[in-house]
Order: structure tokens, then sequence, then C-alpha cells
């Protein structure tokens, strides 16, 4: 379970403590949770935490298959700015061929790149300063436009950029 809470233990017998999940889960039932003694709580719905979106483990070099028509790509960081670390997702068609990227780069102004379309750019609004992160990519196969988002915050629209 991902249940966690700021509370410091131990705690006096009908504290209530308030919960929520680790990052990349979502809390579902009570948020709340009174300690009836020291390995028992009682809570008007028993909280879990469910992961969100779908979330996939991947391997580093691996090749992941995700159809941007299916839904959205879920990525978790713990990168920090000026780290000069790297997140690439790179696309292929239908014949294995290069089809183009979705990048975000950790330099002392974080950056983004998508599909063709060099050089690097600094994302357009504010990122969250947590050092966690859970990105979403998103397709709009009408537009042809990928949307990112970074801990909820959308952070930049535009249209894939083509060879």
């Amino acid at each position: 379970n991902k249940i966690i809470t700021d509370t410091t233990f131990p705690v006096a017998k009908g504290t209530v403590l308030t919960v929520t999940c680790d990052f990349g889960y979502l809390l579902s039932g009570s948020n709340e949770v009174t300690c009836d003694n020291t390995n028992s709580y009682s809570y008007t719905s028993e909280p879990t935490c469910v992961p969100q979106g779908n979330l996939v483990d991947v391997t580093r070099g691996q090749h992941d298959p995700w159809d941007p028509n299916s839904g959205d790509l879920i990525i978790t960081t713990d990168s920090m700015a000026g780290s000069d670390e790297m997140v690439l997702v790179w696309f292929r068609n239908e014949n294995n061929e290069w089809a183009g990227a979705v990048g975000i780069y950790f330099s002392s102004t974080p950056k983004y790149l998508i599909g063709y379309c060099p050089p690097w750019l600094i994302f357009p609004a504010n990122l969250p300063s947590t050092v966690n992160k859970m990105w979403r990519i998103s397709y709009n196969q009408q537009t042809q436009n990928f949307k990112i988002y970074c801990n909820v915050l959308s952070v930049n629209e535009l249209k894939l950029c083509l060879p």
C-alpha cells in the first residue's frame, strides 16, 4: 500500500490522521483515519491507493510500445533542474522506422523537444518545484497536437513536427 501521512509517530489513541498516496497514486476511500491503538485504525471508507493512469514499468533502453491513439503516456521522474538528466521517448511507425520523439531535458532551465522540432525549447509555464514529477503526454489525433502535463499542470501544447 502506498498510503503516506505527514504525522510523526507515535500518536495518542483517538488522533485523526490525514492520509494521501505516494507519488503516482490516487487515493480511493477516506482521507482521514483515527488511531484506535498501536496497530489499528478506523475509517469511514478504507483508504487505498491505486496507480494514476496506465502506469507501466519500463526498463532503460527497452522498446516499450505506446500507441498515442490508445491513451496518454505517463512518465514519472525524480530529476532536478540542473542535473543534466534527460528523458527521451522515441516514436516508431508501423514499419519500425523512427518517427519522432518527446524529450525532457533537466538543464538549469528545463527544456522539451517534440518530434523533429529542434532546438530544445524552454517550457512556457513554470514547472512545479517538487523533485518527483508525473508527466502526462496526450495526443489528439484530430488536431495532431501533443499536450504535455506536469503534475496535472498543462505546460505546453504543440503540433508534432515531421521531416
